[in-house]
């Protein structure tokens, strides 16, 4: 009787142990799920950021052009009123 019991006792045992590794396996699983999720969600903000900076990117840049356009043009005004004022309207003073 002592030889069956201590057998049952190691069945219990080992049933117990097993379902406690089955546990573990599912709730690593719901983990791995949870992380897989997360990875998605990650990578489509990261999809959604770079659509976003190449916005910026070239909205800036066409804000630069623009500043860039507007100075020389002050440049040239400035320089075509000084040629004006010395000149004068027919370049006549410069040409001798």
């Amino acid at each position: 009787m002592d030889k069956i019991q201590r057998v049952q006792e190691d069945l219990h045992d080992v049933t117990e142990m097993m379902r406690q590794n089955i546990e573990a396996v599912v709730d690593r699983g719901e983990h791995l799920e949870l992380l897989m999720d997360k990875s998605d969600n990650l990578s489509s903000q990261a999809r959604q950021f770079q659509k976003q900076s190449k916005g910026l990117r070239k909205a800036l840049w066409w804000k630069n052009v623009k500043m860039m356009l507007s100075l020389a043009f002050v440049f040239l005004f400035i320089i075509m009123i000084v040629v004006v004022s010395l000149c004068g309207w027919t370049f006549g003073s410069c040409s001798r």
